[in-house]
């Protein structure tokens, strides 16, 4: 970010006053720039160096608590990614420390290809391209490997890793694509963590009349039929640029997506966007969904919110799971405006606590962690700033584990967008916080009557498994 340290035995120290070991806000990784295990750092891909410290930045975190892996994402943006999913198991890493990554689930999958530069039509203006122009851009039908993901879910009712490839190489200098968007999902070590222990489950790839070759696709849900199998579940995904949600019946192997209501859309008037010395203008829809509680019919509330807006919308699972009312044959009041956050609370990502009810966000330029409590009036008067209080921050993403802690990945993705990091400079930095203590005294605390009209046994999601950090 913009801490510069003069010696390695000073950051160390630095570190070691911000990690803490207990539920209150702590440190636990950080890196200047992310490193690979066996890389070879001469080697070149497509012109382009193979390894460097200034292109990766990571973008998205995701902990198995069971067995104590975390995923990072690190998209193609930059030359020099060895692998845009990767990982490393914290039971070998101390907190305070800049773990070293090993690509998953191989460095195979994750590997770019000289022919992906040769054999791709260059695309240097994606406004001036048509979407049929775009198309003849794909170079190749089935390939497989992984070419560029934003961010890692992690399903720890049946430990499995879900991500999205968005196929597409997305340099500054140059914009390929590669291969059509795919959903990949990947078992997840049920042991302590193994750098060999991830098999691809499925790759399912999307064809262009559900999503365009051009996408942004970074976060899904997942919803799991009750008392149904790893099997029965259905996917949502928010496509920002496409501006829709997309549905992937996994077990019938079957999508859809909805599009044509004003929620999906970007709001112009709030597409600018100021952080720290940065101001940019993003104009990207939905962008973020994330499930409420199952209610008495067994269905949840779908609550979404567009990157460019400061609207939270919802909508129930019952209409996303209708194949019959996709694209557009939905009634326009079945996507509902909930209410807004406030001026200039664009956000990154929002995440569902079942336990309390509470939905957390990651603020796009305020650079904080927000919250609000689902059973409250969305309003500005309802939002609570939560005790995340880390300095030198300049953007944010987070996630929840298995045990109720809140994860926040802090970096700075403007600098990394427009010329790379500084790998001189501590860039990335990863806290953990329980829930309870990021909402002690905030407006999100009380939660006396967030369980009516829903299944207690909604709330029971956490468990008390071995924790591997130290």
């Amino acid at each position: 970010m913009r801490i510069i340290v003069s010696t390695v035995v000073f950051i160390f120290h630095l570190l070691a006053i911000f990690t803490r070991t207990d539920g209150a806000l702590s440190q636990v990784y950080s890196w200047k720039g992310v490193e690979f295990t066996d890389v070879e750092k001469t080697a070149t891909v497509g012109g382009y160096p193979f390894y460097s410290a200034s292109g990766n930045q990571v973008s998205g975190i995701g902990y198995h608590a069971k067995s104590g892996t975390m995923v990072v994402t690190i998209p193609r943006r930059q030359p020099g990614i060895p692998a845009t999913v990767s990982g490393f198991c914290a039971k070998d890493w101390k907190s305070g420390t800049s773990p070293k990554l090993f690509p998953i689930p191989s460095d195979n999958l994750n590997a770019l290809k000289d022919k992906y530069f040769s054999e791709a039509r260059e695309m240097t203006s994606t406004e001036s391209l048509s979407r049929k122009e775009r198309s003849t851009a794909n170079i190749a039908e089935n390939l497989k490997n992984i070419i560029s993901v934003n961010s890692p879910i992690i399903d720890s009712k049946c430990n499995r890793l879900w991500f999205l490839d968005t196929g597409v190489i997305w340099y500054p200098d140059q914009i390929i694509v590669v291969q059509r968007p795919s959903l990949w999902v990947v078992n997840l070590p049920e042991k302590p963590c193994s750098k060999d222990a991830f098999k691809v489950i499925k790759r399912i790839e999307f064809a262009e009349e559900e999503i365009g070759d051009l996408s942004n696709l970074g976060d899904l849900a997942l919803d799991f039929a009750k008392d149904g199998s790893c099997d029965d579940v259905h996917v949502y995904i928010p496509d920002s640029l496409g501006r829709q949600i997309v549905v992937h019946d996994y077990r019938g192997g079957k999508t859809w997506a909805f599009r044509g209501h004003f929620s999906f859309d970007p709001v112009i008037r709030e597409s600018a966007l100021i952080a720290g010395d940065h101001q940019y203008v993003v104009e990207e829809g939905v962008s973020s969904l994330t499930l409420g509680w199952r209610d008495s019919s067994g269905y949840r509330a779908a609550y979404y919110i567009p990157l460019s807006g400061t609207g939270q919308y919802a909508v129930s699972t019952q209409v996303l799971k209708d194949e019959t009312r996709a694209p557009g044959n939905f009634h326009p009041e079945d996507f509902k405006l909930i209410g807004y956050r406030g001026q200039q609370l664009q956000a990154n990502r929002h995440v569902f606590d079942p336990k309390n009810g509470i939905i957390f966000y990651a603020d796009a330029q305020e650079q904080n962690i927000r919250c609000w409590n689902v059973r409250r009036p969305m309003t500005p008067d309802h939002i609570g700033v939560t005790n995340f209080n880390a300095t030198h921050v300049d953007g944010l993403d987070l996630s929840i584990d298995s045990r109720g802690y809140l994860w926040i990945l802090a970096n700075n993705p403007l600098k990394f967008k427009d010329s790379g990091i500084d790998a001189k400079a501590v860039n990335t930095r990863i806290f953990r916080m329980s829930i309870s203590d990021a909402i002690e005294g905030t407006a999100c605390e009380d939660s006396s009557a967030i369980t009516e009209g829903f299944d207690e046994t909604e709330r029971d999601v956490y468990s008390d498994s071995q924790d591997f950090i130290h």
